[in-house]
């Protein structure tokens, strides 16, 4: 029916249901063909869609990647973005990194939530550059990212970006981020102890304490795809 089907409709609803089987290679290659080079819009974005729940299988990952930087609707490069991170595919690191100049938002969003799972290590310089998105989403998650890398060389950038940030949930998030880190911002956060901002100063003083809890955003695709 995935493949066949002239129903755009059913199409979907098959390829809905194939997300229980997605772990099953033959299943992926066959959401793989449709995430590739179906017609509809919405099939391609079920199909992204359900290849998130299954294995990091190189045709998965590979059409994923390939959907994520060439597909012309946004929501299907923002599903495959977020199905590359939901099957932790360490191999399309480079894809998720370009993908962070995408015009889409919600793009950009997915696969810096995707990165972010991938947890310590160096920090790409688009992940730095993040810092400074229109977007606070695509901001906020730069922040979780780079919390979880904990990498030093990442404390000017979120300094510099504090510096210039209005918003106080992405402000604390940048402290967050940077108490992360360790005696290597230390410096960074000691300067600003001496802020008017109460609320400021009391997270920084967490961060120094070494309590760097959350809430950090855990995003799911926009809008989640039902057949």
């Amino acid at each position: 029916m995935l493949r066949a089907d002239t129903s755009a409709e059913l199409r979907r609803v098959a390829a809905w249901g194939l997300m229980q089987y997605a772990e099953r290679a033959e299943v992926a290659a066959a959401l793989a063909t449709a995430l590739r080079g179906d017609r509809s819009p919405t099939v391609r974005e079920m199909s992204a869609w359900a290849l998130g729940s299954g294995e990091d299988h190189g045709e998965a990952v590979a059409a994923l990647a390939e959907a994520m930087r060439k597909d012309s609707d946004d929501e299907v490069r923002e599903t495959a973005a977020w199905a590359l991170g939901a099957i932790g595919a360490e191999d399309a690191r480079t894809e998720l990194v370009a993908a962070l100049g995408d015009r889409s938002a919600g793009t950009r969003s997915m696969a810096m939530w995707a990165l972010g799972n991938a947890g310590e290590g160096k920090a790409p310089p688009a992940v730095l550059d993040a810092l400074q998105d229109s977007e606070p989403r695509v901001r906020v998650l730069a922040a979780w990212a780079l919390f979880g890398m904990e990498d030093p060389a990442s404390v000017p950038s979120l300094e510099r970006a504090l510096a210039q940030e209005t918003d106080k949930s992405l402000r604390r998030a940048y402290i967050r981020a940077l108490g992360a880190v360790g005696a290597e911002s230390a410096g960074a956060l000691a300067r600003l102890l001496d802020s008017n901002d109460a609320e400021l100063r009391a997270a920084v003083v967490e961060a120094l304490a070494g309590r760097n809890g959350g809430p950090w955003p855990m995003p799911m695709p926009r809008p989640r795809p039902y057949p």
